[in-house]
Parts: C-alpha cells; structure tokens; sequence
C-alpha cells in the first residue's frame, strides 16, 4: 500500500494516487491499446483480405514477390 497517499478533504482524510501512479496507468492502456490495433493490423494479408484468428499467420507466404 506504498503508493496510497492521504490527503485531507472536508469529510476526513481519504485515500489518493500519486499523479505518478495515475499517469503511469494512463501510459498502460494507450500501450494496451496500441499492440490490441497492432495485432488487427496483422490480421490482414498482402492483397488486403483479412486473415480469421484462428489462421496462423505464415510471413513468407504474406512477402510480396520482388
């Protein structure tokens, strides 16, 4: 319980994160939802028709030829 700080308020004292700890929580989800888009992004092959999940993802195949 190190990162609960007290701060007073007019009905007593109540408990409060750090802006640290607020801000640190804020960077978790956007990263969170960052890599869950990133891994939508994936889902689609090299002519643009998207791959099911259940699918594993063959990379070679998705390289377009040179």
């Amino acid at each position: 319980m190190k990162w609960l700080m007290l701060s007073r308020t007019d009905m007593g004292m109540c408990r409060t994160r750090p802006e640290s700890q607020r801000k640190m929580k804020k960077k978790e989800k956007e990263l969170k939802e960052s890599k869950e888009k990133l891994k939508h992004a994936r889902s689609i092959d090299k002519y643009g028709e998207p791959i099911p999940p259940e699918q594993p993802i063959n990379e070679e195949e998705d390289v377009a030829d040179e």
